[in-house]
């Protein structure tokens, strides 16, 4: 299904218009459920949060991943690494110290359980949009779930 630019910008004003309304119970009208589920099931866009303001923003994708993209090339800030580093990690946090700590009674068996990682994937970045921004660039957030580290906090 292909929307007319006017008709996806149509849609995009009611929708964040809706999500800025304040909740109680169902918010949206029947037209406004219908809007937001053609949004949902609309590949070309992405939907998310403003880092300021609590607003959400609708973005084409495209223009999102330009944004991803040009933030990841800065290599004064992010490094290229050709091996997933993740396994390794793993290993060091519940060989090394972890059982070190339990080993030492400084950690009981119960919290070693819960700390040590389990299947740990690589941690994913995404971004939030800095709307008071010139340009409005991303801010890299990383996502630590289920990362090596995650249960350590």
């Amino acid at each position: 299904m292909s929307f007319r630019e006017d008709e996806k910008q149509d849609t995009r004003t009611r929708i964040v218009g809706a999500f800025n309304r304040p909740t109680r119970g169902h918010n949206l009208t029947t037209e406004e459920a219908k809007a937001l589920a053609g949004l949902r099931k609309d590949s070309s866009i992405v939907i998310l949060s403003s880092n300021k303001g609590r607003s959400t923003v609708v973005l084409d994708k495209s223009e999102y991943k330009i944004k991803a993209v040009t933030l990841l090339q800065d290599t004064n800030t992010y490094e290229v690494v050709n091996v997933d580093p993740t396994p390794k990690l793993q290993r060091k946090a519940e060989g090394g110290g972890l059982k070190r700590l339990k080993e030492s009674r400084v950690i009981s068996e119960r919290e070693w359980m819960v700390m040590k990682p389990g299947d740990s994937v690589i941690p994913k970045m995404y971004g939030l949009l800095k709307v008071d921004k010139e340009g409005v660039p991303l801010r890299p957030i990383i996502g630590f779930r289920d990362s090596p580290t995650y249960n350590l906090v």
